[in-house]
């Protein structure tokens, strides 16, 4: 089965290589770069992994991580916070399976990327 990763981030070229080294991985991956069209695409889906910016345009990324916390749905979805907000980072570090710090390389995400289901 394929496992499916959501990634909300606002900015192009992080966002490139956060899809590119998941798809390396073998995740099935969707990008998107707004907060309010990623808090509709998780009306309809369940990712396995969700990569989440903390600020996001539209609607934060501290918003919809207090969504997913508070939905059962999302029970099982590994989530890894990516920001250059080390204060916030380190604030939600426990509400979460993992928190990258800005700038994020190809290789460092590749590597959590494998490792994301022995995380928590």
């Amino acid at each position: 089965m394929t496992m499916t990763a959501l990634i909300f981030e606002d900015h192009p070229g992080q966002g490139f290589i956060f899809k590119a080294a998941l798809e390396q991985v073998g995740y099935k991956v969707q990008l998107v770069q707004n907060g309010k069209l990623a808090q509709d695409r998780l009306a309809g889906e369940v990712p396995d992994l969700l990569v989440l910016d903390l600020h996001m345009p539209g609607i934060s990324g501290e918003q919809i991580l207090k969504d997913i916390k508070a939905n059962p749905r999302f029970a099982e979805t590994r989530l890894i916070i990516a920001t250059g907000d080390v204060g916030k980072g380190h604030a939600l570090a426990d509400q979460v399976d993992l928190v990258l710090f800005k700038p994020i390389g190809f290789d460092q995400l590749k590597a959590v990327a494998r490792q994301v289901e022995t995380l928590g």
